[in-house]
């Protein structure tokens, strides 16, 4: 028993000088190391670096590779993955706006049946070109058939603004006439008379009413309406309002009446055109 003890103290001291030994072998190369370095000249320590450099270029540059492309891929996944969530992101606005658009027009036709009659059709359309000096309109349908020439034209107030003048199917298109231009002539009625009158565009915004005796009472602000025509509109509508009247510097015995639209040619982005009955 006493032999074990000396033995195993033996051993562990034999192991702790081991140890120590080792430790102090150690800190004395490092030491000589540290001295080696800083005695050589310097040409050779950059010799040694240089060689060092060189043997572990490889193993280095392919670490750094790595590194670089994990970041490279991972970069381009985050890119990937934010172009996709912006591009479904940018439809689903599209097609929200989309649903809107088609909710806008269903309302828009069920004003007009209100207003005009469930026995008329209609053809939605948008102004292309507006040309405020010759007082006309161009405008975008989704087609052309069903249209013809002399059609009137509504604007999303429900008020008439004109007739169809011209029609191109390769287009799609149609020209508008405004009540405004001079060229434009068509039958109406004041609000109060039972008259069917002409109303002819003055090619500055406004139209004129001739031909009206002066013994019928006449006020600012009486509403004026396109009068009934067979096979394009089978009730009269509004168009605008009296802003002026006076006797006729021709003949005083008569008014000379302006008449300013329901509407500013400006505001005009969408329309409808009447385009026929339904029997």
């Amino acid at each position: 028993m006493a032999w074990k003890q000396i033995k195993t103290r033996i051993i562990g001291n034999s192991t702790n000088r081991e140890g120590s030994l080792s430790r102090r072998m150690l800190f004395i190369w490092c030491m000589l190391a540290s001295v080696i370095f800083y005695l050589i000249p310097q040409d050779s320590s950059n010799k040694l670096q240089l060689a060092f450099a060189r043997v572990f270029h490889v193993p280095l540059s392919a670490s750094r590779n790595f590194s670089l492309s994990n970041r490279t891929q991972q970069n381009l996944n985050d890119t990937v993955s934010k172009k996709k969530y912006d591009e479904l992101e940018n439809s689903y606005h599209n097609l929200e706006q989309r649903l809107i658009k088609l909710a806008d027009d269903f309302q828009h036709l069920t004003n007009l049946n209100s207003v005009v009659g469930q026995n008329v059709g209609y053809i939605l359309g948008t102004v292309s070109i507006a040309d405020n000096k010759n007082s006309n309109l161009a405008i975008s349908c989704k087609g052309t058939n069903g249209l013809r020439i002399g059609q009137f034209v509504l604007e999303r107030k429900n008020c008439i603004i004109g007739r169809i003048i011209d029609i191109s199917p390769k287009m799609a298109e149609a020209k508008v006439q405004l009540v405004t231009n001079p060229d434009s002539q068509i039958a109406v009625r004041i609000e109060g008379l039972n008259q069917d009158l002409k109303m002819q565009g003055n090619g500055d915004g406004t139209a004129k009413i001739s031909m009206v005796s002066r013994e019928q009472k006449i006020s600012i602000g009486q509403n004026v309406f396109v009068s009934i025509r067979n096979g394009f509109l089978d009730s009269n509508m509004i168009v605008g309002t009296i802003s002026r009247f006076k006797p006729d510097d021709k003949n005083p015995l008569l008014w000379d009446i302006t008449v300013k639209p329901k509407w500013e040619l400006e505001e005009i982005f969408e329309i409808a055109v009447i385009i026929k009955q339904q029997q």
